[in-house]
């Protein structure tokens, strides 16, 4: 089981800077180790499924990506304190790349509505980001920088610098959609140096 979760925290890395071959791969072997262990890890196993999921969306093979994340629905939403939410909200990201936008929102106004009701902050910072990014998609992009700029806030409150690299990264796109050159090129700089820095 510890050998299994400790694959899922490492795919992290890889998803931030691309490598989804290596992220297929240290999935794959978490769901064996999840599977074989004594007695199963399902939550680990259906994370690291959700993990290979992802992997088809970014790769241009989601057709049956979406299916597994409905399928682990409750895993998604269970915010299992044992595996770090960017790790375990990461399909609801993936899913706008799918447009599945109205999934997409009630998953992620449950997380946010749940993190802001136990004070969690840490826990806001991801789904905050994820909701930047679908109102972007969606052409709301004052929602989009301000959802941003408060996972920005609190991801370098609590020194989460990868977090903020994502947050910096949704502003800048927003930002560049804005017409707004100069902070647009600053904020994708600083993203752009901490993914170089995880390389």
């Amino acid at each position: 089981q510890v050998a299994a979760r400790a694959l899922i925290e490492a795919s992290f890395r890889d998803r931030m800077v691309g490598d989804y071959d290596e992220l297929d791969g240290l999935a794959e072997r978490a769901r064996e180790l999840a599977t074989a262990a004594q007695p199963p890890d399902e939550a680990a196993s259906g994370v690291a499924e959700l993990q290979r999921a992802i992997v088809s969306v970014l790769t241009g093979r989601g057709e049956s990506a979406f299916e597994t994340m409905l399928r682990h629905e409750d895993l998604i939403l269970s915010r299992d304190p044992t595996i770090a939410p960017e790790v375990i909200i990461a399909p609801v990201h993936s899913s706008i790349w799918i447009e599945e936008f109205d999934w997409a929102w009630r998953m992620l106004s449950r997380l946010i509505d749940d993190a802001r009701s136990r004070s969690a902050l840490s826990e806001l910072i991801y789904p905050l980001a994820v909701a930047g990014h679908l109102e972007l998609r969606v052409g709301n992009l004052a929602l989009s920088r301000a959802h941003g700029e408060e996972a920005i806030r609190l991801a370098q409150d609590s020194r989460q610098l990868p977090l903020a690299a994502l947050g910096m990264g949704l502003v800048a796109e927003t930002e560049a959609a804005l017409g707004l050159e100069e902070q647009c090129r600053e904020h994708a700089a600083f993203a752009t140096a901490v993914c170089d820095a995880l390389d």
